[in-house]
Formats: structure tokens, C-alpha cells, sequence
């Protein structure tokens, strides 16, 4: 077998691969993009993302078919793990996978890399944006465009912006549910922030979509104030209109649900359940 050569890479340098697959490197800092090349051809390529905790998450390791079997995989697996613990030893590296891929075939190869347990980590609700707004929005019947203003994060003044990292300490939420510790792309994200008729701040919706059409709901959260009174869906309902609005093209919809949390599970499932496409659920081992 011909020299395979490891290294890390520019995600330039990535995104016909990537696309070649239908996906697309998120355009964010932190990402780190490795390759594997036989004569200058890639044939296999990882994608490690940044995370809470002094984490990095392996979302993709991938090698062409024909050479996989053969020990491939293990030794690109061996270089990104050298290379992450040289370049930053403090941080732990985690590999996530999906119920949709061939769950047997991963788990024996991470087993017999010698990786961690498999722990549950999340899961992903799928539907369609036709589904959203002829049959979800109509379910969730609820308007309160006359009571509630809605601002994308572009608009909000400096005064605003403290008074959101303010309640949010106030209420001890955890940094990554506050909108304002990520990293805002304004090509590719879209953070609805929502206030009462006294301008006094309710909650927030912050998305993301790509040219592909998709819309993925990274978190809603309503103050405690203000729950139990549908502010929550009816936050659902504002980012359609801002999307439909500004012309910007969404096919499907995606957001996270964690099983564990049976209250938000039984929530989300009551409203969504019957008109998933899909239901994929996450894992994650430490590397």
C-alpha cells in the first residue's frame, strides 16, 4: 500500500471533500481540520470543534472506502490524538457519533482503539420547514406580536447587551446558554432577543442556517418570570417570520433535545413528536 500522509490542514483545503458529502465546515474559529493524502489526493479527513469544558469533539473522521479495513483509520485516529496532546495537553478530545450511521462498525472501532465508554450525550429532532408552518405553527396557535418586540442581536444597544449578561448571571445560568459567550457569525446566525410592552427582556432564540437550507435551533430560554405562558413556542413563531421575512431559504429544522431531561423530553415530544422526519440520537466517548 502507497505512503499515507497525516496532517492537520486548512478547512479550505477541505471543503470540496466536504461537500462532496452534502456538508459543510461550520465558518467559526477554534475548528481544527486534519487530512489524509495518498500522492496528494485526500482520501480521508477529521473535523474537531471546540467545546465547553477545554474540550475538542471529533464530529467527523472519515476515510474513502477502499481504504478502510486496513489500518487506516487507526493510525489517523493515533496522529490526531498525538497532535492534540502536543499542541494543547490540557484539553480533553471526545469523538460524538449518531444512531443514523453504522453504530456496530463504530463502537468496535473505537473499542479496539482503546477509547472511553460510550455515554449518551443528546439527541436531534428533525422536520421539515413545510411542516413547521403548516402544522406546527398552526398547532401552537399563539401570537403575541402585539405585547412583544423582537430584536436581532445586530440591534440591540450596549445598554441591552449588559442587561442580558446581568439576568443571566442573576439567574446562574450556565455560559453556554447565554447567546453572547459564543461566537457570532452574522452570514450564518440568527439571535432573536424578545421584550415585554415595558421593554424588560423575556428570553431569546438563537439559530443558525446554512446554503444547504438548514435551520438549526441551537437553544430557546425564557426568564423564569415569564413562563408557563407559551413564551417559549411563541419564540418558534418570531424566528419564521424574521426568516420568511428576510427572504432567507430554510428547508429543514433541527434542534438538540437531551432524553435524560424527562420534563423537556415529554415537552418537546407532546408538540413535535408526530411530525419528526427524523430522531437521531448522539454518543460520545473520550478519545
Amino acid at each position: 500500500m502507497k505512503e499515507v500522509i497525516f496532517e492537520a490542514c486548512s478547512k479550505e483545503s477541505l471543503k470540496d471533500s466536504f461537500e462532496s458529502l452534502g456538508l459543510a465546515i461550520p465558518d467559526r474559529p477554534g475548528f481544527l481540520t486534519f487530512s489524509a493524502a495518498v500522492e496528494g489526493e485526500i482520501m480521508g479527513y477529521a473535523l474537531l470543534q471546540p467545546s465547553e469544558g477545554n474540550t475538542l469533539v471529533m464530529n467527523y473522521l472519515y476515510i474513502e472506502p477502499i481504504f478502510r479495513d486496513c489500518g487506516v483509520g487507526s493510525s489517523f485516529l493515533v496522529f490526531i490524538k498525538d497532535y492534540v496532546k502536543t499542541k494543547y495537553p490540557s484539553v480533553k478530545l471526545i469523538v460524538r457519533y449518531s444512531s443514523e450511521m453504522n453504530l456496530s462498525k463504530i463502537r468496535h472501532f473505537f473499542q479496539a482503539n482503546n477509547c472511553g465508554p460510550e455515554k449518551y450525550a443528546i439527541s436531534n429532532y428533525y422536520f421539515t420547514f413545510d411542516t413547521w408552518v403548516n402544522k406546527i405553527i398552526p398547532f401552537c396557535a399563539i401570537d403575541y406580536s402585539t405585547e412583544v418586540t423582537c430584536l436581532e442581536f445586530s440591534e440591540l444597544t450596549s445598554k441591552q447587551i449588559e442587561d442580558i449578561n446581568t439576568k443571566s448571571a442573576a439567574e446562574e445560568m450556565s455560559k453556554h446558554m447565554n447567546p453572547l459567550n459564543c461566537q457570532y457569525n452574522p452570514s450564518t446566525d440568527i439571535w432573536l432577543f424578545m421584550y415585554d410592552h415595558n421593554s424588560d427582556l423575556i428570553g431569546w432564540c438563537y439559530t443558525s442556517h446554512n446554503n444547504k437550507g438548514l435551520l438549526h435551533i441551537h437553544g430557546v430560554y425564557v426568564f423564569e418570570k415569564y413562563r408557563r405562558n407559551y413564551l417559549g413556542i411563541y419564540s418558534w413563531t418570531a424566528t419564521h417570520k424574521w426568516y420568511t421575512s428576510h427572504n432567507i431559504y430554510v428547508r429543514d429544522i433541527t434542534f438538540e433535545v437531551e432524553k435524560t431531561d424527562k420534563k423537556l423530553y415529554r415537552f418537546y415530544k407532546t408538540i413535535y413528536g408526530d411530525w419528526l422526519s427524523k430522531d437521531i440520537d448522539y454518543y460520545v466517548r473520550e478519545v
